[in-house]
């Protein structure tokens, strides 16, 4: 399981985009867990590929492959539905814990 950086922010690529120098090795990963608190996005590759967040708004992308995203609590904590093509999952508990703050 590669961690990504906690300090990473934006979309980080497990394929080849001959654009971004760090793909050549980014290529071949097969597994990877953002890590921090950044509003971070991940888009795997043609490989069967285990997917985690983080705290934040992630959007993970399996691109092609068989592909596992892994979540941590219950389930009835999340809401999870299905719009077109896209998978949509929403912390509940995260943001029940935002609006009991205040």
């Amino acid at each position: 399981m590669e961690r990504i950086a906690p300090e990473f922010d934006g979309t980080f690529k497990m394929y080849l985009d001959k654009t971004d120098s760090y793909t050549f090795k980014s290529q071949y990963i097969q597994n990877a867990r953002l890590t921090g608190e950044n509003n971070s996005s991940l888009i795997a590759n043609d490989l069967d590929n285990i997917l985690i967040g983080k705290r934040g708004n992630n959007t993970l992308d399996g691109f092609n492959g068989n592909d596992i995203v892994q979540f941590t609590g219950y389930s009835d904590e999340y809401t999870i539905n299905k719009t077109n093509d896209k998978i949509i999952v929403n912390d509940n508990k995260r943001w029940q814990r935002y609006f009991n703050k205040y």
